[in-house]
């Protein structure tokens, strides 16, 4: 008999589509009331953060692949698994996004 995963319970906020209108409208009207030349200079700053974006999105993935490829040398040489997408998929799931505490807590 096959048994199908229980459904993620996804809790769903209503009026969080107005708080998000409301933020933009926030945003826009402080916009509105910048003088021109800061205007000038927050969308060419904005410009260039388009630019850099991919390099530093480039730098994580490096990050997280070097992090893998350590994991899975771990793993093989205590002849575990193997290297697939299954496998990089419940690492990043389980460990790449958890964050350790700072020195001071420990």
């Amino acid at each position: 008999m096959a048994t199908t995963a229980p459904a993620l319970n996804c809790i769903r906020i209503p009026w969080l589509g107005f708080i998000a209108l409301g933020l933009l409208a926030l945003v826009v009207a402080g916009l509105v009331h910048f003088p021109a030349v800061q205007q000038k200079v927050l969308f060419q700053s904005l410009q260039s953060l388009l630019v850099w974006l991919p390099v530093l999105y480039g730098v994580v993935g490096l990050s997280y692949s070097g992090r893998y490829w350590r994991w899975r040398l771990l793993l093989g040489k205590l002849g575990i698994g193997g290297s697939n997408w299954p496998d990089w998929l419940g690492w990043f799931r389980g460990f790449a996004l958890t964050a350790p505490p700072p020195r001071w807590a420990s």
